[in-house]
């Protein structure tokens, strides 16, 4: 909550942001609330930058004079205006949320490079997010934006995999393959559990929350339990399906698997706890 001389920056066009009552008070005295908007560019881009700057103002211009007539509309087109610049802002900002205008961009380009590079760029995105962010704490990154690219990039990933993995299974036969692989995908979804999303996604280290000793199962009972058990499926999958399974799924397979260890092995060497 933003109090009285408190001073705010974020990024405009990227942070979403909202300004809300405060639940329970009210103002006894006149508020007042200065917004300051300016640009930063790389240094010698003065063309740049003023182009960006000239967008923006343009833009925001725009939005608040029709934002303005939209506080107490008087006639049918105003009350249209209202609705529709009410849309398309929680329609963005949904958007933004649990998906990203950069994400859709990077996606795009993947898979305008044909299907191997799409496979490749999007099947290990969330490792370098995990790992990039892991070894750069410090000053502290936007953890909405960590949390969303990383679920959505690994659910592209397991989207990837259960296109090649499905086809291979045949019931009753791989009944105890699909166990074995549940069991470890299991021991990962009881760690989340116990860990909750922002501890997951290293709320801890980045110092969203206060540190917690974790007793519960599976913690007190299998080291590093999020990434062990996504080993354990995956090796499951591998020594279950390995006569059926083509040589580029059995390559995308370890190539989880490495990039899962090579993270568990960061945190082993460079953890804060």
């Amino acid at each position: 909550v933003v109090d009285m001389y408190d001073v705010l920056g974020f990024d405009y066009n990227r942070e979403l942001h909202w300004i809300d009552h405060v639940p329970g008070q009210s103002n006894k005295e006149r508020r007042s609330l200065i917004k300051l908007h300016f640009i930063v560019y790389p240094k010698g881009w003065h063309r740049y930058g003023k182009l960006c700057a000239s967008f923006n103002t343009g833009y925001n211009t725009w939005a608040r004079n029709n934002f303005l007539r939209t506080l107490r509309p008087k006639n049918f087109y105003e009350h249209v205006l209202a609705w529709w610049i009410w849309v398309t802002t929680w329609s963005n900002a949904m958007w933004e949320m649990y998906f990203g205008w950069s994400n859709l961009v990077y996606i795009g380009a993947a898979y305008a490079l044909g299907s191997t590079p799409f496979l490749i760029l999007t099947s290990f995105r969330h490792y370098c997010i995990y790992m990039a962010t892991f070894a750069y704490r410090q000053p502290p990154v936007a953890h909405g934006t960590l949390m969303r690219d990383s679920k959505l990039y690994k659910t592209i990933a397991l989207m990837h995999l259960s296109k090649r993995l499905l086809p291979l299974v045949q019931l009753p036969r791989d009944i105890p393959g699909l166990a074995l692989a549940a069991v470890g995908f299991s021991i990962t979804i009881l760690a989340t559990m116990q860990l909750g999303m922002v501890r997951t996604y290293f709320g801890s280290e980045l110092g969203f929350v206060k540190p917690q000793w974790i007793s519960g199962f599976p913690y007190n009972t299998i080291p590093h339990p999020m990434i062990v058990g996504q080993l354990f499926a995956y090796s499951s999958i591998l020594m279950w399906w390995r006569d059926e399974m083509p040589i580029e799924t059995a390559a995308l397979v370890c190539g989880h698997m490495a990039c899962y260890t090579a993270h568990m092995v960061q945190e082993m060497l460079t953890s804060s706890y």
